[in-house]
């Protein structure tokens, strides 16, 4: 039996195709049903925006149309790692975030965990699934800790937010104005309530959807067309609306388009300008040190940022292999699990049956001589079993060893009863 794997992730597919996929499948609780009933005894679903994968047990890696021949609609985007190593392999590189379409990202641990949950209810599981689970997240949280794999912020959101925290010290006194209330304005706002500034304005095309955002995330709504005299009374702007923002029409014998004269505040100003197209003429703006940064900036700092992370991986992958090894080693000694635990336990059963024929003729004792004899009978099994455990540990990763160790083992302890546990194959 062997650990497979079939995926498409965005590499492969489009977002458009991905996005079909993604709707396709996504009621994992029901696939995982059918694979259930369908004799696959363990299996597990990752399904987001960007990857649809299935880990599954079985003896080839092509079984899997069988149960879900939905996926042959989709063929020509599915990689399959066909061997348990290059399934293994796969969710540890994913769980440590290189694999992603923005490299070391955290959102997909918290995707793994929830499908993870999910699977958990189904109880699609099985002890290998759920140990590599168990180790891939613990893997992710390593790599980023002691990896910069995840520094360097890559979202406009937090690029946008960093600018802020670099340019002042203090963000207590500030007063930020956020122009639209769209998908960008909302990861920035997300941002700016976790700091304590003077105030934060929302300002959006509906008043209506300016006040519901205020409502949520504790700012102060403000009319559009009141900006006028509002740019001047605040020290950060942060615009994201899709619509070029509109100003009172110009006074006779003025500039054509009041967008040409804007005035902020004479103070140290930002305006951190997100929209598409600019919600800010730059060469406009009057006031005593405006810095102003626009998208086509963001994304250059985001470029730049990408590829410091992509300088990390080299050390995530010795990560990633460490880990590698030390799974493919546990599945190896479990065959022995079984061997261990009776051996363990007829030790065990053997010194308690000595203490009780010993302690009574003994005579009187404190309690801290008993527990010094019962600690010392316990460290002496220890001592006998070592060797053993070792032996079965290293004869578990020689391929003709395994079978002629344990029925020997077998013999010796009277462990006729006791079956080996069936254990991938992991070439």
């Amino acid at each position: 039996m062997k650990l497979n794997c079939i995926e498409i992730d965005y590499s492969r597919a489009s977002l458009a195709t991905g996005g079909e996929i993604a709707m396709k499948f996504r009621d994992t609780p029901s696939f995982l049903k059918r694979l259930i009933n369908n004799g696959i005894r363990e299996s597990f679903i990752v399904s987001t925006c960007n990857r649809f994968a299935i880990y599954f047990l079985a003896k080839d890696v092509r079984d899997i149309y069988h149960v879900i021949p939905e996926l042959k609609l989709f063929a020509e985007f599915v990689q399959e790692f066909a061997s348990s190593r290059a399934a293994i392999h796969n969710f540890l590189a994913t769980a440590a975030g290189i694999k992603s379409r923005i490299i070391g990202e955290y959102e997909i641990l918290g995707q793994i965990k929830k499908h993870y949950q999910i699977a958990l209810k189904e109880q699609s599981l099985g002890q290998n699934l759920d140990m590599l689970i168990r180790e891939g997240l613990s893997l992710g949280r390593e790599v980023r800790r002691s990896t910069r794999i995840s520094d360097h912020v890559t979202s406009y959101a937090a690029l946008a937010f960093n600018l802020i925290k670099e340019k002042f010290n203090d963000l207590s006194d500030l007063s930020v104005l956020l122009i639209g209330t769209g998908k960008m304005s909302e990861l920035v706002g997300n941002l700016l309530s976790t700091s304590k500034f003077r105030e934060v304005l929302i300002a959006s095309h509906q008043y209506e959807r300016a006040i519901s955002f205020a409502k949520r995330k504790g700012f102060a709504p403000v009319n559009m067309d009141d900006l006028e005299y509002l740019l001047p009374r605040v020290d950060v702007i942060v615009a994201g609306t899709h619509k070029e923002i509109d100003f009172p029409a110009p006074q006779p014998g003025g500039p054509s388009c009041l967008r040409e004269q804007l005035v902020v505040n004479p103070k140290t100003t930002l305006i951190v300008d997100l929209g598409i197209p600019r919600n800010f003429n730059p060469e406009a703006l009057n006031g005593g040190n405006v810095d102003h940064v626009d998208l086509d900036t963001l994304i250059d700092f985001r470029s730049k940022n990408i590829d410091l992370r992509k300088e990390e991986i080299p050390a995530v992958q010795a990560c990633i292999e460490r880990k590698l090894e030390f799974i493919i080693r546990s599945f190896m000694e479990r065959k022995w699990s079984p061997v261990y635990k009776a051996y363990w336990n007829k030790l065990q059963g053997i010194k308690d049956k000595e203490l009780d024929w010993l302690m009574p003729k003994l005579g009187d004792m404190d309690e801290n001589q008993r527990r010094l004899i019962r600690k010392f009978s316990h460290k002496l099994i220890r001592q006998i079993s070592s060797q053993p455990f070792r032996h079965m540990r290293k004869t578990a990763h020689v391929s003709h060893q395994p079978a002629i160790t344990f029925d020997l083992i077998k013999k010796l302890h009277d462990f006729d009863d006791i079956r080996s546990q069936e254990i991938l194959d992991l070439k």
